[in-house]
């Protein structure tokens, strides 16, 4: 975990392809508090707790939404920085409530 935190913090952007799209997974948490934009798949869920464009950029894998998030965090970095701040500020925000994943990132240090 360590090595992974401190990777994420060096990054534009973490890419989270999952099989459960029921649940907010665990590298998106921690994309959100390394101040990187999430990129996560356009579910349900993600649509409740992001807003696409916003705080994370949402894909779906049968159009181009994918190619046109990456080309945003690739080309466009003042605008990811704008949703990665965005996203960083969801941490404290209920339902998400990432503080356990901050108090592991001060231990990583």
């Amino acid at each position: 975990m360590p090595a992974t935190i401190a990777r994420m913090t060096s990054c534009r952007s973490v890419l989270t392809a999952n099989l459960a799209p029921d649940m907010l997974h665990d590298r998106t948490a921690n994309a959100l508090n390394a101040g990187c934009v999430a990129i996560v798949e356009d579910t349900p869920l993600h649509r409740r707790l992001f807003e696409h464009g916003k705080n994370a950029l949402l894909f779906r894998y049968d159009d181009d939404s994918l190619a046109e998030c990456l080309d945003l965090v690739c080309h466009r970095p003042r605008r990811a920085w704008e949703i990665a701040e965005a996203g960083f500020a969801l941490r404290d925000r209920s339902p998400i409530r990432f503080g356990g994943f901050i108090k592991a990132f001060d231990l990583a240090r």
